[in-house]
């Protein structure tokens, strides 16, 4: 059972609907999209981009509230020890969009383990590891193995 009420409610859900009529389904006719389309597309947008994988900040060590999924990740950060994080997760020749989608289904789908795939004939393995904090979980790490 699928509670559609409460799923089509939810801000993302919400966003995506409003999308669904701005297209001409027929192949072969011109797209014509609106400013109020445009808008929903940035609004679509701006809702996932609200989702926690990436940008909720969790306590990395101790109680602060010092860290994030694309900090981590895409940035780099400064430990406790004075260390920095080299850049290195972004992989060369890909876009950051690429990089977003396969870091955020490999945590989806195999957080904490490895994530077998391949990419136009090449074996790629990517490792995510969830930070958890207060009952809820976050992306801690990801990277290319």
């Amino acid at each position: 059972y699928v509670n559609d009420q409460y799923y089509f409610s939810r801000p993302t859900y919400a966003a995506l609907l409003s999308l669904l009529d701005n297209y001409n389904h027929a192949v072969g006719s011109a797209e014509h999209t609106s400013a109020q389309e445009s808008q929903e597309v940035t609004s679509f947008l701006d809702e996932i981009s609200k989702t926690t994988i990436w940008f909720a900040t969790y306590p990395r060590h101790g109680g602060t509230y010092d860290s994030s999924g694309f900090e981590h990740v895409f940035v780099g950060e400064t430990d406790s020890k004075g260390v920095t994080k080299a850049l290195g997760s972004f992989i060369y020749g890909t876009s950051p969009e690429f990089d977003i989608a396969m870091f955020t289904v490999c945590y989806l789908t195999h957080k904490n383990q490895h994530c077998n795939f391949s990419v136009d004939g090449h074996n790629m393995e990517v490792l995510t590891y969830e930070m958890t904090h207060g009952g809820g979980g976050h992306l801690g790490t990801g990277y290319v193995n």
